[in-house]
């Protein structure tokens, strides 16, 4: 999710950045998923994820394409 969102990115940058799928997890609110790869895979939540995203499927699996 850091490479797809943040890359680029300061250390502060990508420190907010992580904060974000790690807060999502932690509100309760089981729609935003219950485990941080829930939440990180959760439908339009991380744009870089989304179907339409060209390095989506690279971004799923960075070690099979070495990205």
């Amino acid at each position: 999710m850091l490479l797809g969102e943040a890359e680029g990115c300061s250390t502060l940058e990508k420190v907010a950045i992580a904060y974000t799928a790690l807060n999502r997890v932690n509100d309760g609110k089981k729609w935003n998923g219950e485990t941080l790869k829930e939440a990180i895979l959760a439908p339009e939540q991380y744009s870089c994820f989304n179907p339409n995203n060209k390095r989506s499927k690279i971004l799923k699996n960075p070690l099979r394409y070495n990205a």
